[in-house]
């Protein structure tokens, strides 16, 4: 199956150049959707700092090999980082953010397009299929 799609995020492009270029990004959310996020961002080129989560559960662990901070260390430490949500709730999240005082956010939908989806899907779930 070729996945298409007629949604193009037309400042992708400067986006990713931006963030290459930029501090480390953080991502919200530790559920799959940040994995399929973080994967595709390592393959751009783009460095992650670590993860923030809404879950206190989640805060001072590792996941998909990066930290998850809690919401005083973002705030204390990163807040002048660009986040990436990776997240359903983007809307919710993206006013959580702005009340803690960060302006840089985006929707993970960028990537999108810039990535050639068929491969990365391929690759995302050939890996899946091989950590279950």
């Amino acid at each position: 199956m070729i996945y298409y799609s007629k949604f193009k995020n037309e400042n992708a492009g400067d986006l990713k150049s931006k963030l290459i270029n930029d501090e480390p990004v953080i991502i919200f959310g530790t559920g799959n959707f940040g994995v399929i996020v973080c994967t595709a961002l390592e393959k751009i080129g783009i460095k992650i700092q670590g993860f923030a989560d809404n879950n206190e559960a989640n805060w001072g662990s590792t996941f998909n090999g990066y930290k998850v901070y809690s919401h005083s260390e973002i705030i204390e430490s990163f807040s002048d980082r660009s986040f990436i949500i990776a997240s359903l709730s983007y809307v919710f999240i993206k006013k959580q953010l702005s009340k803690f005082g960060i302006k840089h956010f985006f929707d993970c939908d960028f990537l999108f397009s810039l990535i050639d989806l068929n491969s990365f899907l391929i690759f995302f779930f050939s890996l899946f299929l091989i950590l279950t």
